[in-house]
């Protein structure tokens, strides 16, 4: 058993460098990727936040748009279509309902 651990203790004492090398380039690669990862965050939650502002943007512009619709709406009349030329339309003809066309819509 000592000469299993003696010999142990040898092999580490020979690559200790290496092993210390080995350890330090596993935390700078751990390193990297973790300011890696945290620049994806970074860069996404930029990207959301300029998302939200434009979409803010959008929604102020159409409440202002839907505020005209329903402003421009309420003006018109029948008489202010008049002043147009507009008028009163005339059904020209009706389209007839076949029986058969029943049995299609009810299946």
């Amino acid at each position: 058993m000592t000469k299993a651990i003696a010999l142990t203790y040898t092999a580490a004492k020979d690559f200790r460098a290496e092993i210390a090398y080995v350890a330090l380039a596993a935390c700078v690669g751990m390193a990297l990727v973790y300011g890696f990862n945290l620049y994806k965050v970074i860069d996404q939650t930029i990207a959301l936040r300029t998302v939200q502002s434009q979409e803010v943007a959008l929604q102020s512009s159409l409440s202002g748009l839907n505020t005209q619709y329903l402003d421009l709406s309420s003006k018109i009349t029948p008489d202010s279509l008049r002043q147009y030329g507009f008028s009163q339309g005339q059904v020209a003809e009706y389209i007839t309902r076949d029986s058969s066309e029943n049995s299609v819509a009810l299946r």
